[in-house]
C-alpha cells in the first residue's frame, strides 16, 4: 500500500509466489564403475535438506582411441533421474567419454573415462584380387578395415572342407592380407574364414568366409594294361581305371604303331563284358612282323606303355 500526506492507500492486489529449490553446491563424490560395454554412474546429493531431487546425466564421446572414426549418430545425450546412480547402456569399445551430473538448477559435476577394449565386431572386406586356386592349392585375399574395438595384432584363418567346420584342416595366424592353402585335393569345395584379432581377443561370430573351388586335375594312370591277339590282324587291350581320377572319366587315348607311324585313337570309357571291373578296346587292321608300341593314357598323359611283336 502506499503512504500519502492523506494517509495510507488501499492495498493493491496479492500476488502467490513460489520460489525455486536452491542447491547449495554440485553433487558429490562422482564415481564410475566400467563394464565392457556399459558404465555406472554414481554420486552423493548436494548438501540440503530436500529429497525428492532429480538429477540430469549428460554423456558425450569425444574420441575413438583404437581409430580414426568418429562416435556416430549416438555420440551424445542427456537422461533425467530420481535417484543417485543410472547406468550408461550401450557405449563404444575403447572410446573416451565426458559425463556431467547435475542436480536440478544446480551446476554440473563432470568426469571423463576411457570405455574398455571388445572382442572385435569388425570384418575383413573382400579383397580386390580375385582368389588364385590350383589343383592342389589356393590363395585368397581380403582388405583390411578400421579396427576401433581394440588395437589390432593381426588375422586368423581357418581352414575346412566342404562346409564341414567341426573339422579345422589348416589355421594360424598372419598380418598380410593374404593366404595361400596347399596340399588340397582337386576339384573340391573349401571354405576360408579370417578374423580379426585384438589385443582383447578374436571374435568367433565375426568373420569373412571365402568360397573356393580347386581346379581340376588328370587322373592317375591307369593299372594292369594287358595286350593280348585276338587275330591275324587283331589285338585286344584291356586295363583299370586310375586309383584317382577328380571327377568324371571321359575318355581314354589308345596310341599305337611302330617305328615313326604312330596312330592315336580316343575312345569313350567301355567296361570289358567279361572283366566288368576293366575296360577293353580291340585295335584292328595291324601289319603282320611288326614290333608295336602300345600304350593307353588319360587327359593326354601317358602313364603305361606296352611293346609287342606282332
Amino acid at each position: 500500500q502506499a503512504y500519502t500526506i492523506k494517509g495510507f492507500a488501499p492495498y493493491s492486489p496479492t500476488k502467490h509466489l513460489t520460489t525455486k529449490d536452491s542447491i547449495s553446491g554440485p553433487v558429490r563424490d562422482l564415481g564410475y564403475s566400467l563394464d565392457t560395454n556399459h558404465v555406472f554412474i554414481y554420486w552423493l546429493s548436494p548438501t540440503f535438506e530436500e529429497t525428492n531431487i532429480s538429477y540430469h546425466v549428460q554423456y558425450d564421446c569425444k574420441r575413438r582411441i583404437g581409430c580414426t572414426l568418429g562416435c556416430g549418430s549416438d555420440a551424445k545425450g542427456i537422461v533425467t533421474t530420481y535417484s543417485n546412480n543410472h547406468t550408461l547402456f550401450p557405449l563404444l569399445p575403447l572410446t573416451q567419454y565426458a559425463v556431467s551430473v547435475n542436480a536440478e538448477n544446480g551446476p554440473k559435476t563432470t568426469i571423463y573415462f576411457i570405455t574398455k577394449m571388445s572382442t572385435p565386431t569388425e570384418i575383413v572386406n573382400v579383397g580386390t584380387m580375385h582368389s588364385v586356386f590350383a589343383n592342389n592349392s589356393i590363395t585368397v585375399s581380403w582388405q583390411t578395415v578400421e579396427v576401433c574395438s581394440g588395437f589390432f595384432n593381426q588375422y586368423l584363418y581357418k581352414l575346412y572342407q566342404d562346409r564341414d567346420y567341426d573339422n579345422i584342416l589348416q589355421e594360424g595366424y598372419t598380418k598380410k592380407t593374404q593366404k595361400t592353402f596347399s596340399g588340397l585335393s582337386p576339384k573340391t569345395d573349401y571354405n576360408v574364414r579370417i578374423f580379426i584379432e585384438t589385443t582383447a581377443g578374436w571374435n568367433e561370430k565375426e568373420y569373412l568366409e571365402i568360397n573356393v573351388t580347386t581346379a581340376a586335375t588328370v587322373p592317375d594312370s591307369v593299372n594292369k594294361l594287358t595286350v593280348y591277339k585276338r587275330g591275324r590282324h587283331l589285338l585286344g587291350l584291356r586295363w583299370e581305371q586310375p586309383n584317382k581320377i577328380y571327377g568324371l572319366l571321359k575318355s581314354f587315348t589308345v596310341s599305337y604303331g611302330y617305328d615313326e607311324n604312330i596312330i592315336l585313337k580316343s575312345i569313350l570309357p567301355k567296361q570289358c563284358v567279361i572283366w566288368p571291373n576293366m575296360f577293353c578296346y580291340t585295335i584292328e587292321g595291324l601289319s603282320a612282323n611288326k614290333n608295336y608300341t602300345i600304350s593307353v593314357s588319360n587327359c593326354c598323359k601317358i602313364k603305361l606303355l606296352y611293346l609287342i611283336d606282332y
